[in-house]
């Protein structure tokens, strides 16, 4: 890319931001972090019941990791709790056929048909945020994936792997590295009390509401347009 001919360049994460003056030869001359935003008024919180309900809204693909979401779903059911998995999204790709094909097989294979639900493409995801008590982003490399945004603006308590960036979106003690580490995050808050569950819940609301707010991006991205336009 000739960044001379560019008046101003935005990405959506500071990450993201050093991850592109490493590659590029020329850095762009003005560059400029402005943070996804979702529609708080669309995705917002609702009262709900803990019972163990783990959730993914992706396409699902290698890159998600949901094969392994499966697997540490298996080892926490073989050590009595009774989590279940729910997975919003297209089952796979053209580029990836063997994936969904190799994840279907496994569940039928640890016995868990009526334990892991895939709901595919879904019209009312903000609904669906409601029916989860944990989101999982479970990836290994995302941009600052729209949908745990969105399910910390509906209430989901959220646990997120260390892909680059996620500490941008997350407090450091939601991000895990190991399945060990995914699975201890789990049952401790599997291991709160109602109160202490609602109380983590509004702090991921609270995060959505102060960094990842749609009108915010909005203003910026209007702001960001104006200066170049002025000059």
């Amino acid at each position: 890319i000739d960044w001379s001919k560019v008046d101003a360049t935005v990405v959506v994460s500071q990450h993201m931001k050093r991850r592109l003056l490493d590659v590029a030869a020329i850095p762009p001359l003005s560059l400029h972090v402005i943070n996804y935003g979702v529609n708080l008024k669309r995705f917002h919180p609702s009262s709900r019941t803990f019972q163990y309900r783990i959730g993914m809204a992706c396409r699902i693909t290698p890159i998600k990791r949901v094969y392994e979401a499966v697997l540490c779903l298996f080892e926490l059911r073989q050590q009595g709790y009774p989590f279940t998995l729910h997975l919003a999204g297209k089952l796979g790709d053209e580029q990836s056929p063997r994936y969904p094909l190799s994840l279907l097989s496994l569940v039928e294979k640890l016995g868990l048909t009526n334990e892991v639900f895939l709901y595919g493409h879904i019209d009312d995801i903000a609904r669906w945020y409601h029916d989860l008590d944990i989101f999982l982003s479970n990836s290994y490399w995302e941009g600052q994936q729209n949908a745990l945004l969105e399910a910390m603006a509906s209430g989901c308590y959220c646990l997120s792997h260390c892909w680059g960036g996620a500490e941008e979106v997350l407090p450091q003690e939601n991000i895990f590295v190991t399945d060990a580490d995914l699975q201890a995050r789990l049952l401790f808050y599997a291991a709160l009390s109602s109160a202490e569950g609602q109380n983590a819940q509004a702090h991921m609301r609270a995060i959505a509401e102060a960094k990842f707010d749609e009108r915010r991006m909005v203003r910026e991205i209007i702001d960001r347009i104006e200066q170049v336009a002025g000059g």
